[in-house]
């Protein structure tokens, strides 16, 4: 029995805000009422074997893990792996589902490294990836009750480091008419195969479909991938591996633990074969190239729902999706609704038997010897660097330079208001400055002087890199500029992270970046008069609405800095509204220039 059922989409979220722009794709309208008739039979089988008396004797098992340091009480939905250690993550940030890119440390342990430049509002599904080629789902946010629900379009794009450009929706035969529902794409490796999930049939749950790159450069018309695959029930998030041996996704139906489970198909090497050679309008049966779908087995799959399966090498030995699993669970282990998984196979070391010579003569002694070889590492690393003025780049004397370790109890960096740095230190004359930290270990440095603002960053050395010396500089500037970002119309519920100044998502929230505010106007206040807080906002709605927006975005920060221990006889709020616009950059799209736009620049007087 299914916990809850998505609309056509796990994509999708359940309460829609609006939006400043909206792309529309031109589709018929049509509006159909779904009477679906999943009925799934129950699996009885033999779970993967994960107790301690297996682990004893097995040379390898799988073990089970949520990624570290991604998740949160929000929803993580999806990997999509552009290298074997680094991945988009899709999520959802203030009711809307958004993408950032992350950095693998290990199986099990992510950080998030940059945001994603996208020229598209809406909520972004997750995204497949050929070299420079992007596709990609959007929904559109809802702007009036007399939109459907539903609505997803698959699009393409150019793809470089962690900006999308040159956005072009698929053709009309692919994304169909307006309030269909077509995302969860999957590319193979040859980017000549493009999965995808659809509820283009009536009556019936969303299927798996695939379309073929033809001769010409064109997608073909999507063809259904048969009954092995896809059943009355729903069929989502398809994932094809990267040597095309296998198909994964997940379903309501076929034999289900629970939910929505995650399943696998063997793909026949046929099935390459008749793509090369395919033309628009051959007859073929391509839904006998997929093997009998298989349920992926608990532990892997539970009674909650399990979503979004992806590996950036072979999922037998590393697999990960997204679940809800622990989303009901009260106390140290409820995390949020959808969080992101791993199942990995740990190997044991190979042992071989070495013959040890005896005094005696006349017999040999066989001995086990671990032959794995010993890498020895070592934990410590000096970190060091500069501060300098950001606007001479000349040294600064005497900054704080403070250094907070991350907490993995409650997997967030300590609140820099109420809890002292770890370590702590004042550079010298030339502005250096040293610290002897651990390896395997992620930090937090902040640095301020008291004529300055202030510059953080994070770091973290895993035990298998070889540098035994880190560099890391620090540019205060004079002038800061606080890049919460709001959605549109909004002025009380910012988006969790806040922007660099490319308007790009950074891995600070917006709460952490308030609290760095904070202190450092608490732990200058002897020198400072007056902190001048000035709201800047896009160029949508009128002069008059912008500046009553951008005094709105302002005392709310000034709000949050109050609740803090910040005086609030030394803060004022100014708005100026859309009237001092940052230059436009050449090429840079709109959706990313009002993003930069909406920003509050903090002053000192003395």
């Amino acid at each position: 029995m299914r916990k809850f059922i998505f609309l056509f989409s796990i994509c999708l979220v359940a309460f829609l805000i609006s939006c400043a722009t909206r792309v529309k794709v031109q589709k018929p309208v049509v509006k159909y009422i779904r009477e679906q008739k999943c009925s799934p039979n129950k699996w009885f089988g033999i779970p993967i074997d994960t107790s301690s008396e297996y682990k004893k004797v097995a040379e390898s098992y799988y073990i089970f893990e949520a990624v570290k340091d991604i998740n949160s009480p929000a929803d993580e939905w999806s990997l999509t792996f552009l290298d074997e250690k680094s991945a988009i993550l899709t999520y959802n940030d203030n009711e809307q589902q958004s993408s950032v890119v992350v950095t693998f440390f290990n199986e099990t342990r992510a950080r998030i490294t940059s945001g994603l430049s996208i020229p598209l509002d809406g909520h972004i599904g997750n995204f497949a990836i050929k070299d420079n080629e992007a596709y990609f789902a959007r929904s559109p946010i809802l702007s009036n009750k007399d939109e459907i629900t539903g609505n997803s379009d698959l699009y393409t794009a150019r793809f470089n480091k962690n900006v999308v450009a040159n956005v072009k929706p698929l053709p009309n035969w692919i994304n169909t008419y307006y309030g269909s529902w077509e995302s969860h794409p999957s590319i193979s490796s040859d980017g000549n195969v493009l999965f995808f999930s659809s509820d283009r049939i009536p009556y019936k749950g969303p299927d798996i479909f695939f379309t073929i790159r033809l001769p010409n450069g064109e997608w073909s018309q999507p063809i259904n991938c048969g009954d092995s695959i896809n059943t009355e029930c729903d069929e989502i998030t398809p994932f094809v591996t990267k040597d095309g041996k296998y198909l994964l996704f997940s379903s309501t139906g076929h034999e289900n633990v629970g939910g929505y489970d995650l399943f696998i198909s063997n793909i026949s090497n046929e099935f390459w074969k008749e793509v090369k050679n395919y033309t628009e309008g051959k007859n073929v049966d391509f839904s006998k190239f997929f093997s009998k779908a298989k349920n992926m087995r608990p532990p892997t799959n539970t009674t909650a729902d399990e979503i979004y399966p992806s590996t950036p090498t072979d999922p037998n030995d590393l697999l990960y999706y997204s679940s809800n699993q622990f989303s009901s669970q009260s106390g140290l282990y409820r995390r949020g609704g959808f969080d992101i998984y791993c199942r990995y196979k740990f190997t044991k070391p190979k042992k071989v038997a070495e013959v040890k010579k005896p005094e005696k003569i006349g017999f040999e002694i066989k001995e086990e010897v671990d032959v794995t070889p010993k890498v020895e590492f070592d934990p410590n690393f000096k970190l060091y660097g500069y501060v300098y003025s950001a606007e001479s780049n000349l040294p600064i004397k005497g900054a704080n330079v403070y250094v907070y370790q991350f907490d993995t109890l409650t997997q967030e960096f300590p609140d820099v208001t109420k809890v002292p740095p770890m370590f702590s230190t004042k550079t010298k004359d030339n502005g250096y400055y040293e610290f002897s930290l651990l390896k395997n270990i992620e930090y937090q440095l902040f640095a301020e002087a008291s004529n300055f603002f202030y510059d953080m960053k994070r770091i973290r050395l895993e035990f298998t890199e070889p540098e035994k010396e880190k560099r890391l500089d620090f540019y205060l500037p004079l002038k800061l500029t606080l890049r919460i970002n709001f959605p549109f119309d909004v002025y009380d519920n910012p988006y969790k992270f806040v922007l660099d100044t490319n308007g790009l998502e950074t891995n600070i929230t917006w709460e952490e970046a308030v609290k760095m505010l904070a202190m450092h106007i608490i732990n200058n206040s002897m020198y400072i008069k007056k902190i001048v807080l000035v709201g800047h906002t896009d160029d949508v709605g009128t002069e008059e609405y912008n500046l009553r927006l951008g005094k709105n975005r302002v005392d709310f920060i000034i709000k949050q800095l109050v609740k803090l221990g910040v005086s609030p006889e030394i803060l004022e709020g100014q708005s100026a509204g859309e009237s001092q616009p940052l230059p436009r950059r050449p090429d840079e799209d709109l959706t990313t220039y009002r993003k930069r736009l909406r920003r509050v620049e903090i002053l000192k007087i003395y």
